[in-house]
């Protein structure tokens, strides 16, 4: 699989993803279980990391697997998205969510409509 991902967009997401978290090689190196050489080198373009590195780095740096490897420019997960959604409903007046929770079931009920 990684024959077919771009090595350029690899590099660029890594590196920018990690600044974005205040991280430096070696502390993300740390906590996604790989060495400080290995991030300088897929920061560099001189090594494509594994799918399952891949992964790790995704998780570490909370972005999506997608978004590290270009399938997507969209950096959360569905379920980072959710739950960040849910956190955003809640923190609302409870007036407030009624009214959203009102409008998603008028929704739901168009749609259901027109199957």
């Amino acid at each position: 699989m990684t024959e077919k991902l771009d090595k350029e967009v690899i590099k660029a997401r890594i590196t920018a993803a990690r600044k974005a978290r205040g991280l430096q090689q070696n502390e993300l190196a740390n906590l996604a279980g790989v060495t400080p050489a290995s991030i300088s080198q897929m920061e560099n373009g001189l090594r494509m990391p594994s799918v399952p590195v891949l992964a790790r780095l995704a998780s570490v740096l909370q972005v999506s697997f997608e978004y590290l490897t270009g399938q997507t420019d969209e950096q959360q997960t569905q379920e980072q998205r959710a739950t960040q959604l849910f956190r955003d409903l809640q923190a609302l007046p409870e007036d407030t969510q009624k009214m959203i929770q009102a409008q998603i079931d008028a929704i739901k009920k168009i749609q259901g409509g027109n199957k």
